[in-house]
């Protein structure tokens, strides 16, 4: 699998702005090419380049890499996304992604103050960003009777998704990938809350938080992913879930409140 994401990282890099459609064609030629037998290529291949940020979105279902980009959090150490050189730079488990221990000796024309805390206190919580996508009048509630959360149709050949807002009776249209590729894992994030299941699951004694796997937002993932790489623990996959360490209790409150008090506690 790694060797197909490098070899999409190096197209990706040497195509430009590239569509999405193209992407997947891309994904399917190397999981026959290298014999993968992947059921969704594009899953397995894509996106795990997409969520770690260095891979973007471009608009109208176009996606091109990342420009080179230092993150710094302290003085001794800082990120360094998509390097033009690499020399003196450690490679991280994260395509494109390396670690540099000496910040002065390493500069770059975009520079960012990474804060955990305060990313996140600016992020809107998960029902307001659902309950602002447009609602939808010219449906048949009779269509979504039974139906709660997110839901999808055929119209016209074309798969479109919605969220079913019972206790307002109201349906909101969910934005498609190539207008806004996190706004389907938001909403699924918000069915979880409605269905009174967990978005996370966080070890007060251990400051270890699991999230799960399925449609985690984007932006929730590479914020955490950073923080990970700064405190060199790197986030991995159990049972579902993604597992990230060395989270204090200011984090997982401001999660918390994001994802509306569906972070469980032990």
């Amino acid at each position: 699998m790694q060797n197909a994401q490098e070899l999409l990282y190096k197209w990706l890099k040497e195509v430009g702005d590239v569509r999405y459609e193209r992407i997947k064609q891309t994904c399917e030629y190397l999981n026959i090419k290298l014999n993968l037998d992947l059921e969704k290529p594009i899953y397995n291949i894509f996106y795990p380049l997409l969520y770690s940020g260095t891979v973007e979105f471009a608009g109208n279902s176009r996606y091109h890499m990342a420009p080179e980009c230092i993150i710094f959090k302290h003085r001794d150490s800082q990120v360094v996304l998509n390097p033009v050189l690499t020399d003196g730079l450690q490679q991280t488990s994260y395509i494109g992604i390396y670690l540099h221990k000496d910040i002065d000796k390493f500069n770059g024309p975009n520079r960012f103050n990474f804060n955990l805390e305060s990313i996140l206190g600016n992020m809107p919580s998960i029902d307001h960003c659902v309950l602002s996508m447009q609602e939808v009048y010219d449906i048949k509630r009779d269509d979504f009777e039974h139906y709660i959360g997110v839901v999808s149709r055929k119209i016209n050949d074309t798969k479109k998704w919605y969220f079913i807002d019972c206790e307002h009776n109201k349906c909101y249209a969910i934005p498609h990938h190539s207008i806004n590729p996190d706004a389907l894992n938001i909403a699924y994030s918000y069915d979880r809350v409605i269905k009174q299941e967990n978005n996370g699951i966080y070890d007060v004694k251990n400051k270890e938080l699991r999230v799960p796997i399925f449609h985690m937002p984007i932006i929730i993932y590479r914020a955490l992913m950073i923080e990970s790489l700064f405190a060199e623990s790197m986030p991995y996959i159990d049972n579902g879930y993604y597992v990230f360490k060395n989270v204090n209790r200011r984090v997982y409150t401001e999660l918390n409140r994001i994802f509306c008090e569906s972070i469980k506690t032990n």
